[in-house]
């Protein structure tokens, strides 16, 4: 592709996918990583509302997307937001199958977000509880949400140590990762592992 804001990447059904940050969404089969040039590039635009993204993760036990809204015009007015759900084909085709919101509110009631909005960063499942972990550089903040996207807990996080937290994962062990975009006195980027209990 050209060159652009690339935000997140994730895996499944056979394909990498790339979450650009203004929606648009990259395609490629796991054959291209052989190739010194991916030939078959698949690019949905305007599936979701132009807007701004970074977060994308997969569920490849279902063939299915999930892109949070960072700053999105749906939820300006609003005390939530708006996440979306898509499916991805056998192709690498991608389409919007549903929609999702995370209440702020109930953010607030946990860690107090200071009368700001929520702007995600990046998001990921943990497979062993089927919770989601969101990510939030602005807000310094890690938000785990139930899987029907129920706030069930929000922790400020320590911006001596989460410089720019912008990348999250768990490990087939449990094991929790998040990477800071620029995160020590050099500005280089770190990784931190946080290890399961």
């Amino acid at each position: 592709a050209k060159k652009g804001d690339y935000e997140d990447i994730a895996s499944s059904n056979g394909f990498i996918i790339v979450l650009e940050s203004n929606g648009s969404i990259y395609t490629s089969p796991y054959t291209d990583l052989l190739q010194q040039n991916a030939e078959s590039v698949k690019v949905g635009k305007h599936i979701i509302p132009k807007a701004e993204y970074e977060s994308l993760a997969a569920s490849p036990m279902d063939s299915l997307l999930y892109v949070l809204c960072k700053k999105c015009a749906v939820d300006n007015k609003s005390k939530s937001l708006t996440g979306y759900i898509l499916a991805i084909s056998k192709d690498g085709d991608i389409s919007l199958k549903s929609e999702f919101q995370i209440n702020e509110q109930q953010i607030d009631h946990f860690s107090s977000l200071n009368g700001k909005k929520f702007r995600p960063s990046a998001m990921t499942r943990n497979k062993k509880t089927n919770q989601w972990y969101i990510l939030s550089s602005i807000n310094k903040m890690l938000v785990v949400t139930d899987d029907k996207w129920e706030v069930i807990g929000a922790y400020p996080l320590n911006p001596a140590i989460f410089n720019q937290p912008e990348a999250i994962a768990f490990d087939h062990a449990g094991n929790l990762f998040i990477g800071n975009e620029a995160g020590d006195k050099n500005g280089k980027a770190t990784l931190l592992k946080f290890k399961l209990n």
